[in-house]
């Protein structure tokens, strides 16, 4: 096993147990030895170091890659195993000197330049539109829905928050609106067919842009 992960999981589980197989197969126990104890593996020395190091983002990673596997238990009692008795445990210092460099550089990194908003919105929105199907409402709204009184489903939810946004915007006939951050096109469509405005939607999203033309052009030849 790594050997500061080894250091840090001494330290830091006291109350309850956990067992954890290293990447050699090794199995290690740590805690009070209380019966039924939680058990994941590792199943690289890259994924014991990665999340070690930096587990409030590669934990998760590893999780999802294969690289940290659960054994007995779930998710939540490795967590609550780790972390309920160690936050007066000090980190090690490879974790300390990445949040501190992530805090003295994070105005640098967070600078939006026109590349990088661009990259951003292709990882996170121009992906296979049956993703957002699943847990979208059928308009493909993306934004908080507006649940009013009496209101249950998030299709229900998703029309009244259109409903309130065109009510404060007071539109009339003839009117021109800027949708900017327009997604699919949804509320766009909306504000046209109910509001008698023009719209303008614009997006940087790909996906975006071409699912929104093909549903203004199906609106415009009805």
């Amino acid at each position: 096993m790594d050997s500061t992960l080894k250091s840090y999981l001494q330290r830091a589980v006291r109350k309850g147990s956990l067992e954890v197989i290293d990447s050699t197969g090794a199995l290690h126990t740590f805690g009070d030895g209380r019966p039924d104890p939680t058990r994941v593996r590792f199943t690289s020395p890259e994924a014991e170091r990665r999340a070690v190091i930096d587990p409030d983002l590669q934990l998760g990673q590893e999780y999802a890659k294969g690289g940290f596997v659960m054994e007995r238990g779930n998710v939540y009692d490795f967590l609550l195993a780790v972390w309920r008795n160690s936050l007066n445990v000090i980190p090690p210092w490879q974790t300390i000197a990445l949040y501190g460099w992530r805090y003295v550089t994070r105005h640098i990194r967070a600078f939006n330049t026109l590349g990088r908003a661009k990259a951003n919105i292709h990882a996170h929105y121009d992906l296979d539109g049956k993703l957002y199907k699943l847990f979208l409402d059928a308009d493909m709204q993306y934004s908080c829905a507006y649940f009013e009184d009496g209101v249950s489903s998030l299709d229900e939810a998703q029309l009244a928050k259109k409903r309130h946004i065109a009510a404060k915007l007071a539109l009339r006939p003839g009117m021109r609106v800027l949708d900017i951050g327009s997604g699919w096109g949804g509320l766009g469509l909306y504000l046209a067919e109910h509001c008698g405005v023009e719209v303008v939607g614009v997006t940087l999203s790909e996906e975006q842009f071409a699912a929104a033309n093909r549903r203004a052009e199906v609106y415009l030849d009805l």
